[in-house]
């Protein structure tokens, strides 16, 4: 009987995990996003905190959750306000179609990484050139 009383809480923790966890996917079906979109973002170190367990990166639902909450509220848009995400859930169809507004709401979060990253490049390159030439 405490055999059985040990093992049990590490279940239920174990099944907890698995729901919290969301691979790419999942990560980019949450978001509304494409999966190539999702790489990008991780490549520029804009997009949600993630792990790595046995080359599988894995997103907590609550990260990609903030994400899209970080996002919405920088153009002032409520998910209530939504009629994409209205019409999708009313659609019975399989395939699922990425959100139009988080797709550009992605783009734009590249390029403004981009603008700083190529900004502050010239910054550094500049004064470097002035110190050699002076």
């Amino acid at each position: 009987m405490k055999h059985q009383e040990k093992e049990t809480p590490k279940l239920v923790m174990l099944r907890a995990s698995e729901r919290t966890l969301l691979d790419r996917d999942e990560a980019c079906k949450v978001l509304g996003i494409e999966p190539g979109t999702m790489r990008k973002l991780n490549l520029l170190g804009c997009g949600a905190p993630s792990l790595k367990v046995r080359n599988v990166r894995l997103y907590r639902r609550e990260d990609i959750l903030v994400l899209r909450e970080r996002w919405m509220a920088a153009v002032d848009v409520n998910e209530q306000d939504r009629l994409a995400r209205r019409r999708r859930r009313d659609e019975s169809c399989g395939a699922e179609k990425t959100d139009p507004l988080m797709m550009f709401l992605a783009h734009r979060t590249m390029i403004d990484r981009l603008v700083i990253r190529l900004f502050w490049s010239m910054i550094i390159f500049g004064g470097l050139i002035c110190l050699i030439l002076y």
